[in-house]
Formats: structure tokens, C-alpha cells, sequence
């Protein structure tokens, strides 16, 4: 019997010094698994600077105008392919961009009851906005955004042609005007290689306006000019 005793008293003992026995033998001894943060937690909270580079088709509208001061009763701006780039900054959730546009020459037609057409003429602009956008987290790999952006447009007018004062009469464009431009924008950002993503969104754009001067028988204005945008562009981390 003592020797069964002090058998016991040795196995104890050999017990309370096996960590591995008392991890087995008491609930939530074990520590926890560390934690893995996904890929898509780090590019969704990415920060710093980048460049960027975009190509977009503009469906343009514009509304009013006028020749020598009788409205203009239709109008159609022509679509076009426009150009840009810019550099920004992102933190966290929220970055903000200075983007740069050229809409290359784009033919307008003004046209009253009477003729048809009234005037034609070419528009160019070129655009600079500072803008601000807030991302909406990232899902399947895709980071949503919503965007809004102010800044300025020079818009130029080329050689207009009129059939008003004189049959198809040429006027050399005005030298061009700066006018206010703002934007609106909805996309999303997707990783295609580190510290590169594709963005594919679309854009509201307030482009400006427009005039030829005709003296002496007064300007012709060109109304509003305004675009529905899709865009596809690339933007590259710089850190």
C-alpha cells in the first residue's frame, strides 16, 4: 500500500510539471491564434500619394445660346474623347486630387425655326479641378467612392462659320474665356498590381461657356456646356 502511494505522489508530480498535460487538462489554457489581417484591410486604409492617369468619351449637352441675339431654338454639342492626369493624396478613408482635362475640338450647330443651320463652330477646352472623395470600404477586392470637385475651365471657340450676316461668313475665334467648372463623380478602385489600381467611374462635368465675338452685329454665346463622362484610368501609389 505505501509503495501504491508513493507510485501516485510520483505521478503527480510528473503531471504538474508537463505544460503540455495542464494545457490539455484545463479550458482556455491555450493562447490564442494571432489574428491575420486580409490583403483587402490594408489596400481599403492605404495612405499617401499617387499619381494618375485617365482617358474618358463625353456625352455633351448644352443648353440656350444665341447669334447676334435671337436663342438659339436647338442645339447639339458633338461627343468627344477627352484626356487627363493629376497627383493627390490619400488618408484612410478620404483622399483629395488636383486633375487636369483637355476636350479636343468638338463641333457645335446653333439653329433657329428660320435656319438651319445657324452657326457652327468648334469647341476646346481645357480643365482643372481640385477635388475630394470619400472611399466606402472594399468589397470583393473593389473600393467603391463617391466624389465632388470645383475649379475652373478655359474654353476657346474656333474659326465660326454663320450663314447670318452673310452666306457662310467666317469669323476668327475668340481667344477664349475662363469660366467656372464643377463636377460630380461615383466609381471604383481595383488593385491590379502593388501600389497600382485601375479606376473606372463616371463624371458629371459643368464644363463652362463659350462666345464668339461678331462686330458689329453682336456675340454669339454657345449656352451651358456639360457632359455625362464614363472614365477608365490608372492610379499609382507613390508610397
Amino acid at each position: 500500500m505505501q509503495s501504491l502511494k508513493s507510485l501516485m505522489l510520483v505521478g503527480a508530480a510528473a503531471l504538474a510539471f508537463m505544460p503540455g498535460a495542464r494545457a490539455a487538462d484545463w479550458p482556455g489554457s491555450q493562447p490564442p491564434a494571432p489574428s491575420e489581417k486580409g490583403p483587402l484591410l490594408v489596400q481599403e486604409f492605404a495612405s499617401g500619394w499617387y499619381i494618375r492617369g485617365d482617358v474618358g468619351y463625353r456625352f455633351n449637352s448644352t443648353s440656350g445660346g444665341s447669334a447676334f441675339g435671337t436663342p438659339f431654338d436647338s442645339t447639339s454639342f458633338a461627343n468627344t474623347p477627352a484626356y487627363g492626369g493629376g497627383f493627390g493624396v490619400k488618408y484612410g478613408w478620404f483622399r483629395t486630387d488636383i486633375t487636369f482635362d483637355f476636350m479636343q475640338p468638338t463641333q457645335f450647330t446653333g439653329s433657329t425655326a428660320a435656319i438651319s443651320p445657324l452657326v457652327q463652330n468648334e469647341i476646346t477646352a481645357y480643365t482643372g479641378l481640385i477635388n475630394g472623395y470619400v472611399d466606402l470600404g472594399t468589397w470583393w477586392g473593389m473600393t467603391p467612392y463617391i466624389g465632388a470637385g470645383i475649379g475652373a475651365s478655359f474654353v476657346r471657340t474656333g474659326d465660326l462659320t454663320a450663314v447670318f450676316p452673310g452666306p457662310d461668313q467666317v469669323v476668327i475665334g475668340h481667344p477664349g474665356v475662363v469660366d467656372f467648372a464643377w463636377a460630380a463623380m461615383l466609381g471604383f478602385a481595383y488593385p491590379i498590381y502593388p501600389n497600382l489600381q485601375v479606376d473606372v467611374g463616371y463624371r458629371y462635368l459643368h464644363v463652362g461657356s463659350a462666345r464668339t465675338d461678331v462686330d458689329p452685329f453682336g456675340p454669339v454665346t454657345y449656352g451651358n456646356l456639360n457632359a455625362n463622362e464614363i472614365r477608365v484610368g490608372l492610379r499609382y501609389q507613390l508610397d
